[in-house]
């Protein structure tokens, strides 16, 4: 093997060892998988209602995670709160 077909060798084999540089672009996530929707950081966070309770009064924050939820209540000096998964808020009485 010729010196010239050892170097050549040798600098593509460097240069496949190094990963090169994205230049900040991010590859899309692999297919199969599902992609955040809007408002959503990641695919793995459920969303749902949002239950606040202060005193005697409840109040409901729709399309929340159970994260934003918890925040929420320390934020805002609630008693207690409950978060419901994949559900709406459920704002408009129980009939009767």
């Amino acid at each position: 093997m010729s010196t010239g077909r050892r170097l050549r060798a040798v600098l593509v084999v460097a240069l496949l060892a190094f990963p090169t540089a994205s230049g900040g672009a991010e590859r899309p996530p692999p297919a199969g998988e599902p992609r955040p929707g809007p408002g959503q950081g990641t695919p793995d966070a459920l969303r749902g209602a949002c239950y606040l309770t202060f005193a005697e009064r409840r109040e409901c924050v729709a399309d929340t995670t159970e994260r934003e939820c918890r925040q929420n209540c320390d934020a805002l000096l609630c008693d207690s709160y409950a978060w419901l998964d994949r559900l709406p808020c459920w704002n408009w009485g129980y009939g009767g």
